[in-house]
């Protein structure tokens, strides 16, 4: 069986079962198959150059367990060559998968730059390595954060499904670089993301329910539609959202449009979070001119500082909930959670090192 071995500049985590897998088939990529990082110990020998580092880091629970490796394994379709490989276009398509599996798993600093491929000939039959909780449990604690968002592999089927539909949110691309920008703590940067991802979820959500009412007439009569015929083609639309949509104003997106075509306002729903939100894109417009927050207006700016990005992401993701993106941001805090120790059959424990 042909392989291609991948190398980051970092590692990823990710947080596997007992009964997952060895290897999932990419719809995606036809006759590729992702392996499953349990497996990669029986891979270490098999490249001297290009070894990928893979450690059990701790038990999860009794059933799952915490991984942390620096590179991914893909077993090739059965008549796969080495001639058949093209190293920059299997790049591009590991870019834009690794980006589907970052939204999928949360894991915002998810590694994606390759400093390294090898197409070589790997085992034929493999299995994930086996494992136990160790009899002795240290005390032992991992962020809380990192267990949150390691990747499942849930998450490789939803990104793989995702990719397929073209279906990736730009909004939750813009929160997840926010969420990553606050953690390498640059708070300008990740008070202007979060601004932007919630002018986008508000924009995204409000085109994707007026372009509903569109498709069968709008039968209850929610907005009011005007037909018209242009170079003969009927042309559908309301006068009156159109208006207010092109009017650009971040208070329309979250009031008065909201209001016309939801019945809802988050200024009558919410009107605390209505506050932020308008302190969230003053901060925001304020940045974007002056490039810090213009003296005497602390008190209706969000700082740039930790307080203040944190505040920022905080309002963000509350809108995101509150248009009815059901997907879970998990902001990274939240101390350590304490794990079990992993007990490893002695001729595998080498291995992961």
């Amino acid at each position: 069986m042909n392989v291609l071995r991948v190398i980051f500049t970092k590692t990823n985590y990710w947080k596997l079962g007992r009964d997952d897998p060895p290897s999932f088939e990419l719809k995606s990529l036809a006759g590729w198959s992702i392996i499953n990082p349990l497996v990669y110990p029986e891979f270490s020998t098999s490249s001297e150059h290009f070894p990928i580092q893979t450690r059990l880091l701790a038990m999860v629970g009794d059933i799952e367990v915490l991984v942390q490796t620096d590179g991914i394994i893909l077993a090739a379709p059965a008549l796969y060559t080495a001639s058949d490989f093209k190293a920059e276009q299997f790049t591009e398509y590991l870019n834009v998968f690794l980006e589907h599996l970052r939204h999928a798993s949360k894991q915002t600093d998810i590694a994606r730059q390759v400093i390294a491929m090898s197409f070589e000939t790997g085992p034929t039959e493999f299995s994930p390595m086996p494992f136990t909780i160790a009899a002795q449990e240290a005390e032992s604690y991992i962020k809380r954060y990192i267990i949150r968002t390691s990747i499942t592999w849930k998450n490789v089927k939803t990104a793989d499904t995702t990719l397929i539909n073209n279906n990736l949110p730009v909004f939750g691309t813009l929160l997840l670089d926010a969420i990553l920008a606050y953690m390498e703590n640059d708070y300008r940067r990740a008070i202007l993301y979060a601004a932007l991802s919630a002018e986008t979820v508000a924009t995204t959500k409000l085109e994707e329910a007026y372009n509903r009412l569109l498709q069968p007439g709008d039968p209850h009569e929610t907005i009011r539609l005007v037909f018209f015929s242009r170079k003969k083609e009927t042309i559908v639309k309301d006068p009156v959202y159109r208006f207010l949509s092109d009017r650009g104003g971040f208070t329309q997106l979250i009031h008065e449009l909201p209001l016309y075509l939801f019945r809802r306002s988050l200024l009558i729903e919410n009107e605390q979070l209505y506050q932020k939100a308008e302190k969230l894109y003053r901060t925001r417009n304020n940045i974007a001119h002056r490039g810090e927050v213009a003296t005497g207006q602390e008190t209706s700016l969000f700082g740039i500082n930790d307080a203040g990005a944190k505040a920022a992401i905080m309002c963000a993701i509350d809108l995101f909930k509150w248009f009815g993106v059901r997907d879970t941001y998990i902001f990274p805090t939240g101390g350590f959670d304490k794990v079990k120790s992993i007990a490893i059959p002695q001729e595998n424990a080498d291995e992961t090192e």
